[in-house]
């Protein structure tokens, strides 16, 4: 009998392990039954069932970023009214760190692009200081072109203003400023005594004029003193920016749309056709105007004073 208990008790865990090691895989375990808990999974804890989580997410697709699909560079389009109308509409849709390369990029080397030119030549007001007049009771002035004729009259009641701007057109509404030309101007003063005063002035010589009519014609003029050396076709050494300060006006109101002609009023045939060739190679070179509606003509200098000049005319 005590064999026996001893035996027992030296077998039992060996008898245990050998159970174990028969129990069947676990994809063969029979499912627990209806209504019963299912084996603690490992690690610890009760799952009683898969949950599913649902929420709404903070971020949506319509407010995503769209793509920059309309900005588009037309082939003869100014380069400057693209960036005014669509820069500040690529900064706020581009990241932060973009928008500086991007203005670099579109800037950079482009003689599409308005280029500041020092001293300015071309100016489309003509500004008369008048300083200080006793008060009338009515003034007058009057400006006259070089050859005396009346071509603009400012008038009005009380104190003299101490400026005038005037913009080149005539009392008929007629662009009346040429290059070179030489005008003249007249303050008369009237008080109710019957006093009167009269005042003689010149106004500056005028080498370069810009003009816009109502219906969108413009004209952009300047002397060719200002661009070639003097009987030679030879540029000066500042002669190309002058006419890229010309091409700044074209590139503001140009569209691409209409012709633009250039007339050149230069003395002599052969001098004539050097200095348009050059005016025209300069022009493409600088300015987005499609070639074939460029249109380079020779200007003829009719009646009066002879002043040579180039004038660029398009319609906006």
């Amino acid at each position: 009998m005590r064999r026996l208990l001893i035996l027992m008790l030296i077998g039992g865990p060996f008898l245990m392990y050998a159970q174990e090691g028969e129990q069947p895989p676990a994809d063969q375990q029979a499912a627990p039954a209806e209504g019963s808990e299912a084996p603690a999974a490992a690690g610890g804890g009760d799952i009683a069932a898969e949950d599913t989580i649902v929420g709404e997410a903070d971020y949506k697709i319509d407010d995503a970023v769209k793509p920059i699909v309309d900005v588009q560079l037309r082939p003869f389009e100014p380069l400057d009214s693209f960036i005014v109308r669509r820069e500040r509409g690529l900064e706020r849709r581009l990241p932060p760190g973009v928008e500086k390369e991007l203005a670099e990029v579109i800037k950079l080397h482009n003689r599409f692009l308005k280029r500041p030119v020092y001293p300015r030549m071309i100016h489309d007001k003509i500004v008369i200081e008048l300083g200080k007049y006793p008060k009338p009771d009515k003034w007058k002035i009057v400006i006259y072109n070089s050859a005396g004729i009346p071509v603009k009259t400012f008038e009005g009641r009380g104190g003299l203003p101490k400026r005038i701007e005037w913009d080149g057109f005539s009392d008929k509404g007629k662009p009346v400023i040429k290059p070179g030309e030489k005008f003249t101007y007249r303050v008369y003063l009237e008080r109710k005594s019957g006093a009167r005063r009269r005042e003689v002035g010149e106004l500056p010589e005028i080498v370069g004029f810009f003009t816009k009519t109502d219906k969108g014609d413009h004209m952009v003029f300047l002397s060719l003193d200002y661009i070639f050396q003097p009987g030679r076709v030879a540029l000066r050494p500042d002669g190309e920016e002058r006419v890229i300060e010309m091409l700044n006006y074209v590139k503001d109101y140009y569209r691409g749309k209409g012709p633009v002609d250039v007339y050149v009023y230069s003395k002599g045939t052969f001098l004539w056709e050097d200095r348009a060739k050059i005016l025209k190679e300069l022009i493409l070179k600088n300015a987005p105007i499609d070639p074939e509606k460029l249109h380079v003509k020779r200007g003829y200098f009719g009646q009066g004073a002879k002043y040579e000049r180039v004038e660029l005319r398009f319609r906006e």
